[in-house]
């Protein structure tokens, strides 16, 4: 994925809504994950084996089912610069599309010219 976007800022002091280029990886990342597939593909890095885990424990536990990612997730879905990368939490959502408690953490790089998104956790914060 270009890097080119202008609507991705760099705020260190300000969280803004995850850019629409974006968001179609991180669907992908989030739809694996509550499916229990380890998320791959061009821009995604490769998931730590204890990350994937953890992330799924926490899927399978939480009180109401996950589902797939709704477009309603990225109401409330923020980025901000941290000086070397952006700082992505997603929103998870419910079976019943409904946003739950649950946040996908990622960072994101710009690597020669494109956008690399490195999966963390799936938890509650």
């Amino acid at each position: 994925m270009k890097s080119n976007d202008s609507r991705v800022e760099k705020q260190l002091d300000r969280e803004l809504p995850v850019p629409d280029c974006w968001r179609p990886t991180l669907k992908i990342v989030a739809d694996n994950l509550v499916s229990g597939a380890k998320p791959v593909g061009p821009s995604i890095r490769t998931v730590d084996e204890d990350v994937f885990s953890i992330s799924r424990q926490n899927i399978l536990h939480y009180p109401d089912a996950i589902g797939p990612l709704t477009e309603f997730a990225w109401e409330s879905s923020v980025y901000i610069w941290t000086g070397k990368h952006w700082a992505v939490l997603v929103d998870l959502t419910t079976l019943t599309g409904k946003r739950s408690d649950l946040v996908l953490h990622a960072e994101v790089y710009e690597v020669a010219a494109e956008y690399q998104f490195e999966i963390g956790l799936v938890y509650v914060p």
